[in-house]
């Protein structure tokens, strides 16, 4: 899949998810016109993605399971294309 660079800290791959800076703390994940806030912590070369225990979209609205995945595919994709490594640990809380 390609990865395209839309702005500055936002770029979409293939399928469709896109990913966005939002602060120093959280990102934006968008997909199919829905938007998922993830926090991460972020050092050099080096990020982790909290997902919610139970992943929402800002309309309150579930993430499906299969979306789930496309979304978490998505930002690891993006990330490689910014040479940055990604990992998923448990949720906080």
């Amino acid at each position: 899949m390609a990865v395209q660079e839309l702005g500055n800290q936002t770029a979409r791959n293939d399928a469709g998810v896109t990913l966005s800076g939002r602060d120093r703390t959280s990102m934006f994940v968008e997909y199919g016109g829905a938007t998922l806030i993830v926090e991460v912590d972020r050092a050099p070369g080096d990020y982790a993605v909290y997902l919610p225990a139970v992943p929402t979209w800002t309309d309150g609205t579930t993430v499906p399971p299969d979306v789930l995945g496309i979304l978490m595919a998505g930002i690891v994709e993006i990330m490689a294309f910014w040479r940055t490594r990604v990992e998923f640990p448990p949720p906080r809380g």
